[in-house]
């Protein structure tokens, strides 16, 4: 994968390792838009995520709440 369209700081780390082979402004428009959309798409994958991992958690504890109290 290319990093491009990343900021300027964490795209000079990654210069420096030698991994990034172009830099932001020498990348193509598109190249940066795909960038972009795959970032916005992971980040709506990890904010789901955890959104149901909050929510698991939660009604969990309610389910174990009502049973606790149809068992006293």
């Amino acid at each position: 994968m290319v990093w491009r369209g990343m900021s300027s700081r964490f795209t000079r780390s990654l210069s420096q390792f030698g991994t990034l082979p172009l830099k932001v402004r020498e990348a193509s428009p598109y190249a940066q838009l795909s960038m972009r959309s795959h970032i916005q798409m992971l980040h709506l994958q990890t904010t789901t995520w955890i959104l149901w991992l909050v929510l698991r958690k939660t009604l969990m504890q309610a389910f174990q709440r009502l049973n606790n109290m149809s068992v006293q």
